[in-house]
C-alpha cells in the first residue's frame, strides 16, 4: 500500500512537470492532487527536493530500458536501432516536461545529476556502435558518431518544440502514428540497410 501511494505521487508529478515544467511542482500541491495527506509527503519523500530526485531515478531506470534494444542478440544492428529510438521517444514523451527542463539545465551547465548523464553516455556509446555496423564502405569514419548527434537531435527537436510543433508544422507528435512515421523516416536516412562493406562485396561477386 505505501508503494502504491509513492507511485501514485510520483506520476502525478509527472503529469504536472509534462505541463508545465519541474518548477510547478510543490509538495502541497502534489498532495491535493494526488489525493494523499501531507504527511504521507514527507514520509515518503521529506521535501521537494528528495520528490524531484525520485523523479529523475525513476526517469533513469525507465531511460535505461530503452538503452537494451541495443544489446538484443536476436535483432540485426538496424532493428536495435530502430527498437532503441522508438523506446527513447516514448519515453522522452512521456517525461517531455523533464526533458525540457533537463535540456536549459544542460545548455545552462546546472544540470546537478551527473548519474542521468553517465547513463546516457554509455547508452550512446552502444547506439553509436550500431550505427556503425551499419556504416557502408562510402561513409567517413566520423560517419556514426555524426549520424548519432543528428539522430538524437531529431528525435529531441519535437518534444523541445511541444505544443508549438502543431501550431508551426501542423503535426501532432502526441499521436503515435506521427511519430512512427516520423521515426520511419529517420531510421531511413540515418540507417542503412545492409552492414559495412557488405553491398560492395555482392556486386563484385556479380561483376560489377
Amino acid at each position: 500500500m505505501k508503494e502504491d501511494t509513492k507511485e501514485k505521487i510520483i506520476r502525478k508529478s509527472l503529469e504536472i512537470i509534462g505541463k508545465e515544467g519541474v518548477d510547478a511542482i510543490t509538495m502541497r500541491r502534489i498532495a491535493t492532487e494526488s489525493d494523499v495527506n501531507i504527511a504521507s509527503m514527507n514520509y515518503h519523500f521529506g521535501n521537494k527536493e528528495n520528490l524531484i530526485r525520485e523523479i529523475i531515478l525513476h526517469f533513469r531506470d525507465n531511460m535505461g530500458q530503452s538503452f537494451k534494444f541495443l544489446e538484443e542478440e536476436n535483432l540485426s544492428s538496424r532493428e536495435r536501432v530502430r527498437g532503441f529510438i522508438t523506446a527513447y521517444t516514448q519515453i522522452m514523451v512521456e517525461y517531455r516536461g523533464l526533458m525540457r527542463s533537463f535540456f536549459f539545465q544542460i545548455i545552462g551547465q546546472k544540470f546537478q545529476y551527473p548519474e542521468v548523464i553517465e547513463m546516457i553516455r554509455k547508452g550512446l556509446g552502444l547506439f553509436q556502435a550500431e550505427l556503425e555496423k551499419t556504416r557502408n564502405g562510402e561513409n567517413p569514419p566520423e560517419w556514426s558518431t555524426m549520424s548519432a548527434i543528428a539522430l538524437m537531435g531529431s528525435v529531441a527537436y519535437p518534444i523541445l518544440m511541444g505544443e508549438q510543433l502543431e501550431k508551426i508544422f501542423g503535426l501532432n507528435y502526441q499521436d503515435p502514428e506521427i511519430r512512427k512515421g516520423y521515426l520511419d523516416i529517420l531510421v531511413k536516412r540515418y540507417c542503412t540497410e545492409t552492414p559495412a562493406g557488405k553491398h560492395k562485396s555482392n556486386r563484385k561477386k556479380q561483376g560489377v
